[in-house]
Protein backbone atom coordinates (compact mmCIF):
# COMPACT_ATOMS: atom_id res chain seq x y z
CA UNK A 1 0.00 0.00 0.00
CA UNK A 2 1.28 3.45 -0.93
CA UNK A 3 0.66 6.15 1.67
CA UNK A 4 0.33 9.78 0.66
CA UNK A 5 2.15 12.39 2.75
CA UNK A 6 1.58 16.12 2.28
CA UNK A 7 4.30 18.38 3.69
CA UNK A 8 3.83 22.07 4.55
CA UNK A 9 6.47 24.53 5.64
CA UNK A 10 8.24 27.70 4.60
CA UNK A 11 9.44 26.11 1.37
CA UNK A 12 10.29 27.83 -1.90
CA UNK A 13 11.22 31.12 -0.22
CA UNK A 14 15.01 30.74 -0.61
CA UNK A 15 15.43 30.17 3.12
CA UNK A 16 18.37 27.84 3.67
CA UNK A 17 17.21 26.66 7.09
CA UNK A 18 13.79 25.52 5.90
CA UNK A 19 15.22 23.97 2.72
CA UNK A 20 17.68 21.99 4.86
CA UNK A 21 14.77 20.73 6.98
CA UNK A 22 12.90 19.61 3.86
CA UNK A 23 16.03 17.95 2.47
CA UNK A 24 16.48 16.04 5.72
CA UNK A 25 12.82 14.98 5.92
CA UNK A 26 12.81 13.70 2.35
CA UNK A 27 15.93 11.63 3.05
CA UNK A 28 14.16 10.09 6.03
CA UNK A 29 11.01 9.29 4.03
CA UNK A 30 13.15 7.10 1.76
CA UNK A 31 13.84 4.82 4.73
CA UNK A 32 10.17 4.14 5.49
CA UNK A 33 9.05 0.52 5.64
CA UNK A 34 6.11 1.27 3.34
CA UNK A 35 6.17 3.15 0.06
CA UNK A 36 5.16 6.79 0.33
CA UNK A 37 4.09 9.40 -2.19
CA UNK A 38 5.26 12.87 -1.17
CA UNK A 39 3.73 16.22 -2.12
CA UNK A 40 5.23 19.53 -1.01
CA UNK A 41 3.42 22.85 -0.61
CA UNK A 42 5.82 25.46 -1.98
CA UNK A 43 5.95 29.09 -3.00
CA UNK A 44 8.06 27.98 -5.98
CA UNK A 45 6.76 24.50 -6.87
CA UNK A 46 8.75 24.15 -10.09
CA UNK A 47 12.05 24.79 -8.29
CA UNK A 48 11.11 22.61 -5.32
CA UNK A 49 10.05 19.76 -7.60
CA UNK A 50 13.22 20.05 -9.67
CA UNK A 51 15.61 20.27 -6.70
CA UNK A 52 14.13 17.41 -4.69
CA UNK A 53 12.60 15.20 -7.43
CA UNK A 54 9.17 15.26 -5.76
CA UNK A 55 5.69 16.50 -6.59
CA UNK A 56 5.17 20.10 -5.48
CA UNK A 57 2.16 22.41 -5.74
CA UNK A 58 1.71 26.14 -5.31
CA UNK A 59 0.94 26.88 -1.68
CA UNK A 60 -1.23 29.84 -2.73
CA UNK A 61 -3.44 27.79 -5.08
CA UNK A 62 -6.35 27.23 -2.69
CA UNK A 63 -8.17 24.68 -4.85
CA UNK A 64 -5.12 22.50 -5.47
CA UNK A 65 -4.07 22.71 -1.82
CA UNK A 66 -7.54 21.69 -0.63
CA UNK A 67 -7.58 18.78 -3.09
CA UNK A 68 -4.11 17.66 -1.93
CA UNK A 69 -5.26 17.73 1.70
CA UNK A 70 -8.39 15.75 0.82
CA UNK A 71 -6.29 13.07 -0.93
CA UNK A 72 -3.51 12.76 1.63
CA UNK A 73 -3.19 10.18 4.39
CA UNK A 74 -0.95 12.28 6.62
CA UNK A 75 -0.38 16.03 6.72
CA UNK A 76 3.07 16.93 8.07
CA UNK A 77 4.18 20.41 9.11
CA UNK A 78 7.90 20.08 8.66
CA UNK A 79 9.79 21.89 11.34
CA UNK A 80 10.90 25.51 11.52
CA UNK A 81 9.23 28.46 13.20
CA UNK A 82 5.81 28.33 11.55
CA UNK A 83 3.79 29.25 14.63
CA UNK A 84 4.91 32.82 15.31
CA UNK A 85 3.84 36.35 14.45
CA UNK A 86 7.23 38.07 14.72
CA UNK A 87 8.03 38.11 10.99
CA UNK A 88 4.40 38.36 9.84
CA UNK A 89 1.09 38.92 11.61
CA UNK A 90 -0.80 36.68 9.20
CA UNK A 91 1.43 33.73 8.24
CA UNK A 92 0.40 31.90 11.42
CA UNK A 93 -3.21 31.95 10.19
CA UNK A 94 -2.16 30.35 6.91
CA UNK A 95 -0.79 27.31 8.73
CA UNK A 96 -3.63 27.20 11.25
CA UNK A 97 -6.08 27.31 8.34
CA UNK A 98 -4.37 24.32 6.74
CA UNK A 99 -4.60 22.37 10.00
CA UNK A 100 -8.27 23.21 10.38
CA UNK A 101 -9.07 22.15 6.81
CA UNK A 102 -7.19 18.88 7.28
CA UNK A 103 -9.18 18.05 10.42
CA UNK A 104 -12.45 18.91 8.64
CA UNK A 105 -11.40 16.23 6.14
CA UNK A 106 -10.61 13.85 9.07
CA UNK A 107 -6.91 13.70 8.17
CA UNK A 108 -4.01 12.86 10.49
CA UNK A 109 -1.89 15.93 11.27
CA UNK A 110 1.65 15.87 12.67
CA UNK A 111 3.56 19.01 13.69
CA UNK A 112 7.25 18.12 13.64
CA UNK A 113 9.82 19.78 15.91
CA UNK A 114 8.22 23.20 15.81
CA UNK A 115 9.88 26.27 17.19
CA UNK A 116 6.88 28.01 18.73
CA UNK A 117 6.68 31.74 19.27
CA UNK A 118 6.87 34.53 19.79
CA UNK A 119 3.08 34.83 19.35
CA UNK A 120 2.32 38.32 20.58
CA UNK A 121 -1.23 39.09 19.45
CA UNK A 122 -3.84 37.97 21.96
CA UNK A 123 -6.29 36.73 19.31
CA UNK A 124 -3.52 34.74 17.59
CA UNK A 125 -2.64 33.04 20.87
CA UNK A 126 -6.27 32.15 21.52
CA UNK A 127 -6.92 30.75 18.04
CA UNK A 128 -3.63 28.82 18.01
CA UNK A 129 -4.40 27.13 21.32
CA UNK A 130 -7.84 26.04 20.13
CA UNK A 131 -6.81 24.69 16.71
CA UNK A 132 -3.74 22.84 18.01
CA UNK A 133 -6.08 20.92 20.29
CA UNK A 134 -7.23 18.98 17.22
CA UNK A 135 -3.73 17.96 16.06
CA UNK A 136 -2.83 14.26 16.34
CA UNK A 137 0.86 14.63 17.24
CA UNK A 138 2.99 17.61 18.21
CA UNK A 139 6.72 17.71 18.81
CA UNK A 140 8.71 20.87 19.51
CA UNK A 141 12.42 21.47 19.23
CA UNK A 142 13.12 22.99 22.65
CA UNK A 143 11.83 23.47 26.18
CA UNK A 144 10.84 27.09 25.54
CA UNK A 145 8.49 26.03 22.72
CA UNK A 146 6.88 23.41 24.95
CA UNK A 147 6.39 26.00 27.67
CA UNK A 148 4.84 28.40 25.14
CA UNK A 149 2.37 25.76 23.94
CA UNK A 150 1.45 24.97 27.53
CA UNK A 151 0.41 28.59 27.99
CA UNK A 152 -1.71 28.44 24.82
CA UNK A 153 -3.46 25.19 25.71
CA UNK A 154 -2.58 23.33 28.91
CA UNK A 155 -4.23 20.14 27.63
CA UNK A 156 -1.85 19.65 24.71
CA UNK A 157 0.37 16.57 24.71
CA UNK A 158 3.77 17.76 23.49
CA UNK A 159 7.13 16.00 23.19
CA UNK A 160 10.53 17.63 22.74
CA UNK A 161 12.36 16.26 19.69
CA UNK A 162 15.37 18.09 18.20
CA UNK A 163 15.27 19.84 14.84
CA UNK A 164 14.75 17.48 11.84
CA UNK A 165 18.09 18.62 10.45
CA UNK A 166 19.79 16.40 13.03
CA UNK A 167 18.73 13.39 10.97
CA UNK A 168 21.26 14.32 8.29
CA UNK A 169 24.16 11.94 7.78
CA UNK A 170 27.09 14.34 8.10
CA UNK A 171 29.55 11.94 6.46
CA UNK A 172 27.47 11.85 3.27
CA UNK A 173 28.06 15.57 2.79
CA UNK A 174 31.48 16.21 4.30
CA UNK A 175 34.01 16.11 1.47
CA UNK A 176 37.72 16.78 1.62
CA UNK A 177 38.10 19.93 3.65
CA UNK A 178 40.14 22.71 2.09
CA UNK A 179 43.31 23.74 3.89
CA UNK A 180 43.12 27.51 4.05
CA UNK A 181 46.19 29.72 4.00
CA UNK A 182 44.35 32.21 6.18
CA UNK A 183 41.44 31.68 8.61
CA UNK A 184 38.23 31.66 6.57
CA UNK A 185 35.19 32.89 8.48
CA UNK A 186 31.63 32.45 7.25
CA UNK A 187 29.25 35.19 8.38
CA UNK A 188 25.52 34.44 8.47
CA UNK A 189 23.39 37.42 9.46
CA UNK A 190 19.71 37.93 9.98
CA UNK A 191 18.29 40.63 7.75
CA UNK A 192 17.36 43.71 9.73
CA UNK A 193 18.60 46.00 6.97
CA UNK A 194 17.21 49.25 8.35
CA UNK A 195 19.19 49.04 11.59
CA UNK A 196 22.32 51.04 10.77
CA UNK A 197 23.82 50.48 14.23
CA UNK A 198 23.57 46.74 13.68
CA UNK A 199 25.31 46.96 10.29
CA UNK A 200 28.05 49.13 11.73
CA UNK A 201 28.65 46.66 14.56
CA UNK A 202 29.04 43.79 12.06
CA UNK A 203 31.52 45.88 10.04
CA UNK A 204 33.53 46.53 13.20
CA UNK A 205 33.59 42.82 14.08
CA UNK A 206 34.74 41.80 10.60
CA UNK A 207 37.35 44.55 10.39
CA UNK A 208 38.68 43.47 13.77
CA UNK A 209 38.96 39.85 12.56
CA UNK A 210 40.96 40.99 9.53
CA UNK A 211 43.20 43.14 11.70
CA UNK A 212 43.67 40.53 14.40
CA UNK A 213 44.17 37.28 12.46
CA UNK A 214 44.06 38.36 8.77
CA UNK A 215 40.78 36.52 8.30
CA UNK A 216 39.10 35.93 4.96
CA UNK A 217 35.46 36.96 5.44
CA UNK A 218 32.67 35.36 3.37
CA UNK A 219 29.05 36.41 3.89
CA UNK A 220 26.37 33.78 3.26
CA UNK A 221 22.74 34.94 3.18
CA UNK A 222 20.81 31.92 4.46
CA UNK A 223 17.51 33.65 3.71
CA UNK A 224 18.24 35.47 0.48
CA UNK A 225 15.03 37.48 0.62
CA UNK A 226 15.96 39.00 3.98
CA UNK A 227 19.72 38.62 4.38
CA UNK A 228 21.13 39.44 0.94
CA UNK A 229 20.61 43.19 1.13
CA UNK A 230 22.17 43.62 4.54
CA UNK A 231 25.16 41.50 3.52
CA UNK A 232 25.67 43.63 0.40
CA UNK A 233 25.29 46.84 2.41
CA UNK A 234 28.04 45.75 4.79
CA UNK A 235 30.37 44.62 2.00
CA UNK A 236 30.00 47.83 -0.05
CA UNK A 237 32.72 50.46 0.24
CA UNK A 238 34.91 48.34 2.49
CA UNK A 239 38.67 48.55 2.10
CA UNK A 240 38.86 44.89 3.14
CA UNK A 241 37.98 42.38 0.42
CA UNK A 242 34.89 40.70 1.84
CA UNK A 243 33.17 38.08 -0.32
CA UNK A 244 29.58 36.94 -0.86
CA UNK A 245 28.50 33.31 -1.36
CA UNK A 246 25.09 32.77 -2.97
CA UNK A 247 23.65 29.26 -2.70
CA UNK A 248 21.10 27.78 -5.11
CA UNK A 249 20.56 24.27 -3.71
CA UNK A 250 21.14 22.82 -0.25
CA UNK A 251 24.20 20.95 -1.56
CA UNK A 252 25.79 24.38 -2.07
CA UNK A 253 25.49 25.00 1.67
CA UNK A 254 27.42 21.81 2.40
CA UNK A 255 30.07 22.91 -0.10
CA UNK A 256 30.34 26.30 1.61
CA UNK A 257 30.83 24.76 5.05
CA UNK A 258 33.58 22.51 3.70
CA UNK A 259 35.50 25.66 2.72
CA UNK A 260 35.33 27.61 5.97
CA UNK A 261 37.08 27.29 9.32
CA UNK A 262 34.37 28.82 11.52
CA UNK A 263 30.85 30.23 11.21
CA UNK A 264 29.85 33.49 12.87
CA UNK A 265 26.11 33.02 12.82
CA UNK A 266 22.82 34.58 13.82
CA UNK A 267 20.46 32.15 12.09
CA UNK A 268 19.60 28.95 13.93
CA UNK A 269 20.31 26.54 11.08
CA UNK A 270 23.67 28.13 10.32
CA UNK A 271 24.67 26.97 13.82
CA UNK A 272 23.00 23.55 13.58
CA UNK A 273 24.71 22.86 10.25
CA UNK A 274 28.05 23.82 11.79
CA UNK A 275 27.42 21.29 14.57
CA UNK A 276 26.58 18.54 12.09
CA UNK A 277 29.51 19.20 9.75
CA UNK A 278 32.09 19.56 12.49
CA UNK A 279 32.73 23.29 12.25
CA UNK A 280 33.37 25.58 15.23
CA UNK A 281 30.96 28.47 15.62
CA UNK A 282 30.34 31.73 17.39
CA UNK A 283 26.62 32.45 17.79
CA UNK A 284 25.53 36.06 18.11
CA UNK A 285 22.10 37.46 18.94
CA UNK A 286 20.32 40.77 19.16
CA UNK A 287 19.93 42.29 22.63
CA UNK A 288 16.86 40.98 24.45
CA UNK A 289 15.48 44.51 24.54
CA UNK A 290 15.49 44.72 20.73
CA UNK A 291 11.93 44.59 19.28
CA UNK A 292 12.98 41.83 16.84
CA UNK A 293 14.78 39.69 19.41
CA UNK A 294 14.02 35.99 18.87
CA UNK A 295 15.14 33.49 21.55
CA UNK A 296 15.31 30.39 19.31
CA UNK A 297 19.10 30.38 18.84
CA UNK A 298 19.70 30.71 22.57
CA UNK A 299 17.09 28.01 23.28
CA UNK A 300 19.00 25.65 20.99
CA UNK A 301 22.38 26.55 22.47
CA UNK A 302 21.06 25.68 25.93
CA UNK A 303 20.71 22.08 24.70
CA UNK A 304 24.42 22.13 23.89
CA UNK A 305 25.54 23.97 27.00
CA UNK A 306 26.63 27.08 25.08
CA UNK A 307 25.56 30.71 25.05
CA UNK A 308 25.10 33.27 22.30
CA UNK A 309 27.03 36.54 22.44
CA UNK A 310 24.93 39.68 22.67
CA UNK A 311 25.45 42.00 19.70
CA UNK A 312 25.67 44.87 22.20
CA UNK A 313 29.00 43.50 23.44
CA UNK A 314 31.98 45.50 22.08
CA UNK A 315 33.14 44.35 18.63
CA UNK A 316 36.67 43.66 19.83
CA UNK A 317 35.31 41.24 22.44
CA UNK A 318 33.10 39.37 19.95
CA UNK A 319 35.92 39.15 17.40
CA UNK A 320 38.27 37.97 20.15
CA UNK A 321 36.24 34.78 20.56
CA UNK A 322 37.17 33.60 17.06
CA UNK A 323 40.97 33.16 17.39
CA UNK A 324 40.40 31.72 20.86
CA UNK A 325 38.10 29.00 19.47
CA UNK A 326 40.26 28.34 16.40
CA UNK A 327 43.33 27.87 18.61
CA UNK A 328 41.39 25.26 20.61
CA UNK A 329 39.40 23.86 17.69
CA UNK A 330 39.91 20.20 18.53
CA UNK A 331 38.86 20.66 22.14
CA UNK A 332 35.79 22.65 21.05
CA UNK A 333 34.66 19.88 18.68
CA UNK A 334 35.44 17.08 21.16
CA UNK A 335 33.18 18.74 23.73
CA UNK A 336 30.49 19.36 21.12
CA UNK A 337 30.46 15.90 19.54
CA UNK A 338 28.75 13.83 22.29
CA UNK A 339 26.07 16.49 22.77
CA UNK A 340 25.31 16.53 19.04
CA UNK A 341 25.26 12.72 18.98
CA UNK A 342 22.62 12.75 21.71
CA UNK A 343 20.46 15.18 19.73
CA UNK A 344 20.86 13.07 16.59
CA UNK A 345 19.65 10.01 18.48
CA UNK A 346 16.63 11.86 19.88
CA UNK A 347 15.69 13.33 16.49
CA UNK A 348 14.83 9.86 15.14
CA UNK A 349 11.70 9.83 17.31
CA UNK A 350 9.86 11.99 14.77
CA UNK A 351 10.17 9.37 12.04
CA UNK A 352 9.14 6.59 14.41
CA UNK A 353 6.04 8.57 15.41
CA UNK A 354 5.24 9.29 11.77
CA UNK A 355 5.46 5.64 10.80
CA UNK A 356 3.17 4.76 13.71
CA UNK A 357 0.60 7.30 12.50
CA UNK A 358 0.70 5.88 8.98
CA UNK A 359 0.22 2.33 10.23
CA UNK A 360 -3.07 3.44 11.79
CA UNK A 361 -4.36 4.99 8.56
CA UNK A 362 -7.19 2.93 7.10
Amino acid sequence: MVHRILVAGYYGFDNGGDELILFSLLNEFKRFNNKVEITILSRNPSKTGRNYKVKAINRWNSLRVALAIFRTDLFVFGGGGLLQDLTSSWSIYYYLGLILLAKLFFKKVFLISQGVGPIRRRISRKVTGIILGFVDLITVRDELSKFELGKLNENLSVSIVPDPLFNLDRFAFTKEVAINEQPTIGVCLQGWGKDERFKQRVREICDELVRKIESKIIFIPFHKGEDLKISKDIIENRTNDYQLFLWQEVEDLFEFYNKIDLILGMRLHSIILACLLGKPFVAISLPKTHPLYDPKVESFLELLGYEAIDMAVPAVEIAGKVPEILANRQKFLEQLSPRVAKLRESSRKNIEMMQSLLENVA
